[in-house]
């Protein structure tokens, strides 16, 4: 269960990490 709940939040970090990195791509283009 431990080793299940390590992967899930690995997960979302990497989930959210590529989604602020979208976002900051995005805002750069626009910006530029």
């Amino acid at each position: 269960m431990r080793n299940h709940d390590l992967v899930s939040d690995g997960f979302l970090t990497l989930t959210a990490a590529s989604f602020v990195l979208l976002c900051s791509s995005l805002l750069a283009f626009a910006f530029s």
